[in-house]
């Protein structure tokens, strides 16, 4: 009796501990399974250019050089760089602009030390605007590189972090700036005697060449020196050499694109054959078309109202040229 009361006792103690065995989890496992593909997510950064411009600004290389930070920083596995434009000019032109925008991007972000074979870029011309505009707007949130990073997510206990916020930075501000241009120059005295004193020479033909440089004072206002040495026919020596000289402020309108128009009011002096000395004072009318981000050609037309005589004896003219911006 004895015998059986200590077996039944030993069942007893055994039974809970082979219970606990079988039914709890041992440390370290987890439930389900791993895919095997690795989660991505991306950073965004965008770099802003000037009208027409593909080369990068102090502050849009600090930004490129952010994200160039984060690539080396994350263990990013690429990066694209997207180049836009706005509006302004051909479509066919702008196309060439975001190529060069992205290119610029990724030979900066190089520099910086990513690897080339890692960097993709893309140029989407006028196609994908920031700002939603119509045709011929100068818009400067368009005009922009975006720079995409890839990287893997990281592996952390706590929920995966938001993406942050875009490195976005701020359009580039207007520079003053100058330029110099230079071309053949015609204008027609409508009424003068030439310096000879042979006042049946009413009229003359003045041929010459034009130098200007426009100095800007604002985005759309520069102040304007126009310099001109001309030959004179139909003077009674027939040839003969004068000088006119003028300045004063201009108005232009760069919301075209490639395309400005400009008008102008001016002041200065005019001496040698062909037109008696004395101060002149008239308008402006003239246009630039862009061939690039600095050069272009232009063309105008004027009319120099000489004081000494009346308002339909001045001296109508007009020129073309090419021009460089700097």
């Amino acid at each position: 009796m004895k015998r059986l009361l200590i077996a039944v006792s030993l069942l007893a103690m055994a039974a809970p501990a082979a219970q606990a065995q079988q039914g709890g989890t041992m440390p370290g496992m987890h439930d389900g399974a791993s895919s095997g593909d690795m989660e991505m997510m991306s950073d965004k950064y965008l770099v802003f250019f000037g009208l027409n411009q593909s080369k990068l600004t102090p502050e849009a290389q600090e930004v490129v050089a952010k994200a160039a930070e984060q690539y080396k920083a994350t263990g990013a596995v690429s990066i694209n760089v997207t180049g836009h434009t706005d509006t302004t000019g051909t479509k066919a032109y702008n196309q060439r602009l975001s190529e060069r925008r992205a290119a610029a991007v990724a030979d900066e972000l190089v520099r910086q030390g990513v690897p080339a074979t890692n960097i993709t870029t893309v140029g989407e011309g006028q196609t994908n605007l920031l700002v939603p505009t119509g045709d011929g707007v100068n818009e400067p949130q368009n005009r922009r590189a975006e720079i995409v990073i890839e990287r893997p997510v990281p592996v952390a206990a706590e929920p995966a972090p938001v993406e942050p916020e875009p490195v976005v930075a701020s359009p580039v501000p207007f520079v003053p700036r100058g330029a110099v241009a230079f071309g053949p120059w015609y204008g027609f005295s409508i009424k003068e005697s030439d310096p000879s004193g042979d006042s049946g020479k009413t009229s003359a033909s003045l041929v010459g060449g034009n130098l200007i440089f426009d100095f800007f004072a604002t985005k759309n206002l520069p102040l304007t020196l126009n310099l001109v040495a001309y030959n004179t026919v139909g003077t009674s020596g027939d040839d003969g050499w004068g000088y006119r000289g003028t300045l004063g402020p201009t108005f232009e309108m760069n919301a075209l694109g490639v395309f400005r128009p400009y008008f102008g009011i001016y002041g200065g002096y005019i001496t040698g054959k062909g037109a008696q000395d004395g101060p002149l004072v008239g308008p402006e009318l003239g246009f630039k078309v862009g061939m690039g981000d600095q050069a272009y050609i232009y063309t105008k037309i004027g009319y120099d109202y000489l004081f000494r005589n009346s308002w339909d004896e001045g001296i109508p003219n007009a020129g073309i040229g090419f021009g460089y911006r700097f």
